[in-house]
């Protein structure tokens, strides 16, 4: 008996393979290119010689060097994979409607059927009939509990990363850049001062030279205050606002695979 959700994981199979040779062209990036290396910026006059005890210190951690930047093609591949993911649901969603109670469904119909992804609970219940025509309430409701609506919004990244990601992909190139682990504080020695505030950037920023990592605050407790660093940090590909690329993918990748072997969507399609 042949599988009608086989498109659907086919689709799924070339993103994991997109996915993996992301992967990989990444790890080959990192191997031809050293970690990047970082300074310590005192502001205007206020560096660590000649500060009374009490004196407050402020300046700024910057990169010092680092790896040019990412090539152009791991924007694609990234997008290459992401495409394929949101394929996959819409495959599903397809088959979904091809069994449903409604098909076969008029021309102008056909072209509004998709895996509804919606950020807000209302958004979902004004569209679902929309793209899921004939569809089992078992299996619109199924699709709408992956949403986590709370407060009536989704809580699931997944596939608000999918969604969003999957649109700025068709229209434009996607950010991926290399940047930095949150952090840098663990790796810091103070001595003969303490240290105030260590605050990170909302966003991490791209690794560029001179781009600023961290800001800092310091109290000078003794006579000849110092502040070292000792960072081996790992940079890490990241995509614009949705943090280390392979995570985002494997996340998205997860709830695919999630959804695509549902109960309820095996049940609607049988």
């Amino acid at each position: 008996m042949s599988d009608p959700l086989q498109s659907a994981r086919i689709k799924l199979a070339r993103a994991n393979l997109h996915k993996a040779t992301a992967r990989r062209e990444a790890v080959r990036f990192f191997n031809r290119h050293p970690n990047p290396t970082f300074r310590i910026e005192p502001e205007g006059n206020q560096g660590f010689t000649h500060q009374g005890i009490g004196s407050i210190i402020t300046g700024r951690v910057v990169v010092d060097s680092a790896p040019p930047e990412l090539p152009l093609s791991f924007s694609a591949r990234f997008g290459d994979a992401i495409h394929n993911y949101r394929s996959a649901l819409d495959h599903i969603a397809w088959q979904l409607v091809c069994h449903g109670a409604r098909w076969p469904l008029p021309d102008k119909e056909q072209v509004f059927v998709q895996f509804p992804i919606y950020e807000t609970a209302a958004g979902f219940q004004s569209n679902k009939a929309r793209r899921l025509p004939g569809v089992p309430n078992a299996a619109v409701d199924f699709i709408e509990a992956r949403h986590n609506y709370v407060g009536g919004n989704t809580t699931n990244n997944a596939l608000l990363a999918l969604a969003r990601l999957s649109n700025d992909d068709k229209h434009r190139a996607l950010h991926v850049f290399l940047g930095l682990f949150r952090s840098l504080q663990s790796n810091v020695t103070f001595i003969q001062c303490e240290p105030i505030s260590w605050e990170n950037p909302p966003d991490r920023p791209a690794i560029k030279e001179g781009a600023v990592v961290a800001h800092y605050t310091c109290r000078v407790t003794g006579e000849h205050p110092e502040m070292h660093m000792k960072l081996t940090p790992k940079a890490e590909v990241v995509v614009e606002k949705w943090g280390d690329f392979y995570n985002a993918l494997e996340v998205i990748r997860l709830e695919v695979v999630e959804v695509l072997n549902a109960p309820e969507i095996l049940a609607a399609v049988s």
